[in-house]
């Protein structure tokens, strides 16, 4: 792949970063059942969390992604005179950042949440689990990380 290609997609994959870490990471939600076998129910609730909420780490993740995202664009499009940067340092801090975003993001993956789904009660029930806006999150992050590494390379 062309490093001119590879650092315009890299780029492209630090937005859907901002986006992915605003969307929901981790939802819960409870319904209450019926009584007995009369079927009367009382409803429920449901709560999600995105990136920024609930403890995850993406707060962080946006940094890190809007920063590697920049520096590919500036890869892409050319740097600033006013920035002391070489190509091939903005091609480093694209990776690293990506890197690190991939890394945390996967930390916010296997974090141990609580078996709410396993929990039973009668006439409650209890279901938790990840969100997409995580999933995209990860694969935008390690897609900018791919990338931006043959842009280094190339």
């Amino acid at each position: 792949m062309d490093a001119k290609k590879a650092t315009m997609l890299a780029a492209i994959c630090g937005a859907v970063i901002l986006i992915g870490v605003l969307m929901p990471w981790y939802s819960i939600s409870v319904r209450v059942g019926g009584l007995g076998d009369q079927g009367v129910g009382f409803g429920g609730m449901a709560q999600s969390l995105n990136g920024t909420e609930g403890g995850y780490h993406g707060g962080f993740v946006i940094v890190l992604g809007v920063i590697a995202g920049l520096a590919a664009a500036f890869l892409w499009r050319g740097a600033p005179k006013a920035l002391p940067v070489s190509s091939r340092g903005l091609a480093v801090i694209a990776v690293g950042g990506f890197g690190l975003a991939t890394l945390v993001t996967l930390i916010d993956v296997f974090r141990d949440t609580g078996n709410v789904s396993g929990m039973r009660f009668p006439g409650v029930d209890f279901s938790a689990g990840r969100g997409a806006g995580m999933f995209i999150t990860l694969l935008a992050a390690a897609a900018g990380a791919g990338l931006s590494f043959l842009a280094l390379r190339g």
